[in-house]
């Protein structure tokens, strides 16, 4: 298909599904394939300035496509350019959340292999001044302080997540995990055991 619509040289359907294609590999979890579809985006843009591709969604896909093939380094390059071309070009709508990219980015930088623990806190709180009833935000912080054995402070927003979301079972899973870490025995197993009863399969 892509290699019949830029024969034919339908540069706007060639644009459109270089995108699409790079989006359903992101979906299926194929980074190679992904990789090598955005890369061709990047060539085809640089090539033809005019052609209807956005830097945004080349830094975006190009972003996925890294982290899920396990080089958070370059992905963390495109992740922020991603952001920034994003508040610059006003790109952020409901279906592409400015909000996820935020928790998304703040995973990255607390990678193992990168370790700005303070860069994500700095994030992540920032985040919460705009949208402090947001679970999904705590329970990212939550995860930053773990990886930096700030037991207390993890555990702190793991629960400020669970009040938020009483009902998410992973939440309940990850606080009975981090009140063991505190020595909280009791509690933990209280906790491991509501999660197994509500669903044993977990």
């Amino acid at each position: 298909m892509l290699y019949a619509l830029k024969q034919q040289e339908a540069f706007d359907a060639y644009s459109s599904e270089l995108i699409a294609v790079s989006e359903l590999a992101a979906r299926l979890h194929e980074p190679d394939t992904g990789w090598k579809v955005i890369q061709r985006a990047r060539s085809f843009k640089e090539a033809r300035p005019d052609a209807d591709i956005s830097q945004f969604h080349i830094h975006r896909l190009s972003w996925i496509h890294l982290q899920d093939s396990g080089h958070p380094h370059r992905a963390l390059i495109e992740a922020e350019r991603t952001i920034e071309i994003g508040d610059r070009d006003g790109q952020w709508d409901q279906g592409l959340q400015r909000v996820v990219a935020v928790e998304n980015l703040a995973r990255l930088y607390s990678h193992e292999e990168i370790g700005r623990h303070e860069d994500a806190k700095r994030l992540l709180t920032e985040q919460l001044k705009k949208t402090p009833e947001r679970h999904e935000t705590y329970m990212v912080l939550g995860l930053v302080e773990w990886r930096e054995q700030d037991w207390n402070s993890a555990l702190k927003h793991m629960n400020r997540a669970r009040e938020l979301a009483p009902n998410r079972l992973d939440y309940l899973f990850l606080e009975s995990v981090l009140l063991s870490e505190e020595g909280e025995l009791d509690r933990a197993e209280k906790g491991y055991l509501e999660v197994l009863n509500a669903n044993s399969n977990f």
